[in-house]
């Protein structure tokens, strides 16, 4: 054939997203010649769009998680039509595949004491998806992509695959036409590996990108290959609707994973409605259980929103065969949207969430306990601002503690003498406006923190919970000397 280009490979990869990119890594660490194709540019795959996060049992969240649960989560998912060995090696080989991308450079997101983080899924049963924040698959290709570019590996950007070629029986190649130029290319080759992705673009509404057209399939097909599980295409249950120019958008499953319900047009929390057989045992009964779970209750059972992707997103279209939906979106997702009591009328949870907090902002050498004076304490008080006051007052507590247990003295004051700040019955301040209450509590608070912290405008911010340039604006408002509080500088004075 006049006019073509030849290339010829020991092992020739058509598919440059996360598995193309591995398996040329490892082929070329073999030291043979590697050649990879990609439709596009290199690193724009689809794998980009990988939002929540890998699943691999690190054990990390929970120490109960292990790889033969994984397994079984898998197997259960797949309503046991699941290739089992596969199943089992994804499983096992997992964690060492997550670590071996931090390895290259893949920066996860951490917990306290420095280990990969991991975040809850649908249909795992523990928090199992080391992640990085909401972008995830960028990071995974960009980390394959900078260790791949140094094994030596050849990559043909913007050349798409029309036809694999054989020798008899084996494929010893493929053509193909480069898409800037027009150019034909020959690709001779030992070994042909197909990564080319979904068919997601066969669909009216997807957030597969362009390339996802099912190239590799039919190349595939036409070269003899007996395609299998056809049906099985995956439907991610929540994505965007509407307008019109979000329409496709994925809502990454994180967003269940951190609390997120479905509600239908009626306001009505449906997910409870049907539980499937196999999730029964495992499924929270009502909306506060499953908050629980989310907040790290280890007794409590997962919210149905967390249940497998196929039945969230059967439980959706019955919704909207069923006329439950708002035609322009047709179903809702809020965002950690529930009503619970407040928590002084809740009591028995503050233990709990104590201990939630104090798991959260724990480090090496901070306090790992509380006495029981002070949990008495905690118990009883009215807590106006809700969870976000207690976990504030335990942040705070950790910061300051300078033994092994929390005791009362690392309470703010107005906790510690059981009052609430401010605020009395007499109305002490009801004869200022509320923007004058609001600066005379400002004032009192900040010479608090400064007097806790020693005059450490950073460590005060932080205490705070605001940035340090705006507590430095405060100071400047009021008029407030930080280093009148440094208790050493008084004592040299």
């Amino acid at each position: 054939m006049a006019g073509h280009k030849i290339v010829e490979h020991d092992v020739l990869i058509i598919g440059a997203g996360g598995a193309g990119l591995r398996a040329a890594i490892e082929a070329a660490s073999a030291g043979v010649s590697v050649g990879l194709v990609c439709k596009s540019l290199l690193g724009k795959a689809h794998t980009v769009m990988a939002e929540g996060g890998c699943a691999a049992a690190l054990a990390n969240a929970d120490e109960r998680d292990s790889w033969k649960v994984h397994f079984a989560d898998t197997m259960r998912g797949g309503q046991y039509l699941n290739n089992w060995r596969m199943a089992e090696i994804h499983a096992k080989e997992a964690p060492d595949r997550v670590r071996e991308l931090e390895s290259w450079g893949a920066l996860m997101d951490r917990t306290p004491d420095g280990k990969m983080n991991q975040r809850n899924f649908g249909g795992h049963a523990y928090p199992r998806l080391a992640h990085v924040g909401d972008r995830t698959g960028l990071e995974m290709i960009r980390t394959l992509q900078d260790h791949g570019i140094h094994q030596g590996i050849d990559i043909h950007m913007e050349v798409t695959v029309h036809q694999l070629f054989k020798d008899g029986d084996r494929v010893a190649g493929a053509f193909a036409y480069d898409r800037d130029t027009g150019e034909l290319i020959l690709f001779k080759a030992k070994a042909v590996v197909l990564a080319t992705g979904g068919i997601g673009r066969e669909f009216l509404v997807t957030s597969n990108s362009w390339e996802y057209t099912g190239d590799g399939h039919a190349l595939a097909y036409h070269a003899g290959a007996e395609l299998v599980d056809m049906e099985f295409v995956q439907f991610h249950p929540t994505g965007m609707m509407w307008p019109p120019s979000v329409r496709g958008i994925l809502v990454t499953e994180g967003v269940r994973g951190e609390g997120g319900i479905l509600k239908n047009s009626e306001g009505k929390r449906f997910m409870f409605d049907d539980i499937p057989p196999l999730y029964q045992g495992s499924t929270a009964d009502t909306p506060e259980e499953g908050w629980r779970y989310v907040i790290g209750d280890r007794e409590a059972r997962r919210p149905p929103e967390l249940l497998t992707r196929d039945h969230v997103a059967r439980k959706i279209v019955k919704e909207v065969k069923e006329g439950r939906f708002r035609e322009d979106l047709y179903y809702r997702l809020n965002v950690i949207q529930i009503h619970l009591p407040a928590l002084r009328e809740r009591r028995d949870d503050i233990p709990l969430l104590l201990q939630h907090f104090l798991e959260k902002y724990k480090t090496a050498d901070a306090a790992s306990a509380v006495t029981e004076d002070c949990v008495n304490r905690l118990v009883r008080h009215d807590w106006p601002g809700n969870v976000r006051e207690l976990e504030n007052v335990i942040e705070r507590a950790v910061a300051l503690c300078q033994s092994e247990a929390i005791d009362l003295t690392d309470l703010p004051n107005s906790i510690q003498t059981g009052g609430t700040p401010f605020i009395s019955e007499t109305g002490g301040y009801s004869h200022l406006s509320l923007q004058e209450a609001r600066e005379s509590f400002e004032q009192v608070y900040i010479k608090e923190v400064l007097t806790k912290t020693n005059g450490n405008i950073t460590h005060a911010s932080k205490m705070a919970g605001i940035a340090w340039q705006n507590f430095h604006q405060k100071l400047k408002k009021y008029s407030i000397d930080a280093k009148s509080f440094n208790a050493k500088k008084k004592a040299a004075s």
